[in-house]
């Protein structure tokens, strides 16, 4: 394994988490998670009305903070956003206040009036030491319904000041409604799976592999040493096997996958290829007829036999744990391989003639299961890394031998690091 390929590997990674980490803040966050959402329209036109604190105090906070969510979600491209004062203007024409959350049936007012298909709003509270909480929802103006959530603390840096709790307790229900109430409202309900807009990415990727090889040669009473180039005391066998023997990367994995995500699950489909040889080593388990006699076997060369491996149609089933800039992730994938398999040293036909050398191609069965982690960088682009176990199983014949069923299994740990860019 190339451990300085793997450090170079890890390295660019953590610079990935420190430079994403650095560049999206909490109202970066506020943004992508609000703005992603899964209606008709392919670019909705939504309203940002100015969030309220839930104590009712007077500040100019709920207008800072739409002011910079705006800003970002056009930014994003995935929205249109309307003006303030338009939306000042219709507010004012219904007799309600410029902040704060509103009811069903002024959402739907509001949706008509502006021509927007959904409005962001939201609450404010302070938690202490210049911090405040900020907790939003995006809605739909048709149905009243929560598309999506977001919560988030964010430095306060507005000065207000705090109505006395007889003014509070006084103020309307219909200008602003409290957190508890809005979200027990029988008009709102959380959002579906359906109702998150997917990402997709297209994922390119290269790494580093090794890992061992069972394999047999079965041939009723025509296994003997000369046929293998292999020394068997001048025995002849119907079956012989060898288990755990160590392979080395030939070339190294490389492939291309496309990704899609809903908010927790997703798939991807992948097309990849590399190859593995059978390593020189001593100490092989060999089995002979099914038993063996108490003695390893040694392999005295590098390449006595290799396989490589070409995947064409397999698939994996994605749990991620997080939708923020580092996403850790796990799966369980599996697909059909075309594997090529060859020796220069076991005897086999080729090209019609029975020689020393053959080369055969096999479909096969693949097992894996991918567990890495992905680091958002950008709002369209990613970087990831990945350590996936692999196990390929297929059965051969030596260029065409009469009676021969030869097996293949090869296990392979691959070390992955690759980029997505988002569709």
């Amino acid at each position: 394994m190339n451990y300085r390929r793997m450090v170079i590997g890890l390295a660019v990674i953590l610079s990935a988490v420190s430079f994403a980490g650095a560049r999206e803040d909490s109202y970066d966050i506020l943004a992508r998670e609000l703005s992603e959402i899964n209606i008709a329209t392919t670019t909705p036109k939504i309203a940002i009305i100015p969030f309220s604190y839930v104590d009712k105090r007077k500040s100019d906070a709920g207008v800072i903070i739409a002011e910079r969510l705006t800003t970002r979600i056009v930014k994003l491209k995935n929205c249109k956003v309307i003006e303030r004062q338009l939306l000042e203007s219709v507010m004012q024409e219904l007799h309600l206040e410029s902040t704060g959350i509103v009811d069903a049936e002024t959402t739907k007012k509001l949706g008509k009036i502006l021509g927007v298909e959904a409005i962001i709003t939201g609450t404010l509270m302070e938690t202490g030491e210049e911090k405040v909480e900020v907790n939003a929802r995006t809605i739909n103006t048709e149905t009243a319904e929560l598309l999506n959530t977001c919560s988030v603390e964010v430095k306060k840096t507005w000065s207000d000041t705090a109505l006395p709790p007889a003014v509070q307790g006084s103020a309307p229900s219909q200008e602003i409604a409290p957190v508890q109430q809005y979200e027990s409202a029988p008009t709102y309900k959380s959002a579906s799976p359906s109702q998150i807009k997917p990402h997709g990415f297209v994922d390119v990727f290269l790494g580093n592999a090794s890992g061992s090889m069972d394999f047999s040669f079965n041939n009723p009473g025509h296994i003997t040493g000369p046929v293998l180039n292999l020394n068997l005391n001048g025995n002849v066998y119907n079956k012989i096997e060898f288990k755990g023997a160590q392979t080395k990367q030939s070339i190294m994995p490389i492939g291309v996958r496309f990704v899609g995500f809903g908010k927790y699950f997703g798939g991807a489909m992948e097309i990849s290829y590399f190859s593995q040889h059978l390593a020189e080593q001593t100490g092989v388990k060999a089995y002979y007829n099914g038993a063996s006699k108490g003695n390893d076997f040694n392999f005295y060369v590098d390449d006595y036999l290799q396989v490589s491996v070409l995947t064409l149609l397999s698939g994996d089933l994605l749990l991620r744990f997080s939708q923020g800039v580092v996403q850790p992730y796990v799966g369980l994938g599996i697909g059909m391989t075309l594997n090529t398999i060859s020796s220069p040293y076991i005897y086999g036909y080729t090209s019609g003639s029975y020689g020393q050398g053959f080369s055969e191609m096999s479909v096969g069965f693949l097992f894996r299961i991918p567990v890495g982690i992905r680091v958002v960088v950008s709002p369209t682009a990613s970087l990831f890394a990945e350590y996936r176990p692999t196990t390929n199983m297929f059965s051969f014949t030596r260029g065409g031998v009469s009676g021969d069923t030869d097996s293949v299994t090869l296990s392979t740990n691959m070390i992955l690091f690759g980029a997505g860019f988002r569709f």
